[in-house]
């Protein structure tokens, strides 16, 4: 009987023994399929780490080209309006030329007093209306020599009327001298005489006076254009004032 206990004992002592073996293999295996699983997961980790990282390298690498071309781009420009400005100075150097700004020489400087020029030709003479042949229908004018090559015209229209003798004059004050002519508005103009001056062409030229008489032949009227010209006396002049006073 106590033989057979032990054997029965034996017998489950080794059946324990056996499935404490089997659960121990079954831990083991079950450990090293967890340590399998945990090594295949760290890997996928690793796996996405280094995919990350390689995510993040192609950025840096795409950040960087794009900052180098968008340096590289403004380096171009600044090159392209540095040399448009460098163009622009050289022509506005250009357009500054010294002689391009030079002032324009319009002549002698007019001198005060001086009546409109041009007035040295019949055409363009200083009109001085009319006046008849009576003494007291004299006139006296001021006048400007700007040089001595500086010539004045002055016309006036003079009228015979009855009771007044005809005798056309003219007087200057001043470094010049003048000439007197007389042309009949009807029929032909004679000169008579020059009774001052001296005559010169048409003229009676003299200074300080001049003097004209005149026939308008064919006709019974006196009335005549009369011409009065001043120039310098031949020196040397600069605006040089005079005054001229006629009659007819």
């Amino acid at each position: 009987m106590r033989a057979r206990w032990f054997s029965v004992l034996a017998v489950a002592l080794l059946s324990s023994c056996a499935t404490g073996a089997d659960e121990e293999d079954d831990g083991v295996i079950r450990r090293r399929d967890a340590s399998a699983d945990t090594g295949e997961i760290e890997e996928d980790t690793s796996a996405e780490e280094d995919t990350s990282t390689t995510e993040e390298d192609s950025r840096v690498v795409a950040d960087t080209s794009v900052a180098k071309d968008t340096a590289s781009a403004g380096e171009d420009s600044s090159t392209t309006d540095t040399a448009t400005g460098g163009d622009d100075t050289g022509a506005g150097g250009d357009t500054g030329s010294g002689a391009d700004t030079a002032p324009v020489d319009t002549g002698p400087t007019p001198c005060t007093g001086e009546e409109a020029e041009p007035n040295d030709t019949p055409s363009t003479a200083r009109k001085l209306g009319a006046i008849d042949d009576c003494d007291g229908s004299g006139k006296t004018v001021n006048g400007v020599l700007s040089s001595s090559s500086d010539v004045d015209v002055l016309t006036f229209d003079g009228s015979d009327v009855f009771g007044c003798s005809v005798n056309p004059t003219a007087k200057v004050t001043g470094p010049v001298r003048v000439c007197i002519q007389a042309v009949c508005k009807s029929g032909t103009t004679e000169i008579k005489s020059c009774p001052k001056g001296v005559r010169t062409g048409s003229e009676c030229c003299g200074a300080p006076e001049a003097a004209i008489e005149i026939n308008c032949t064919g006709t019974t009227s006196e009335d005549t254009k009369v011409t009065m010209t001043v120039r310098g006396d031949g020196s040397s002049l600069t605006c040089a004032g005079y005054s001229l006073a006629y009659h007819y």
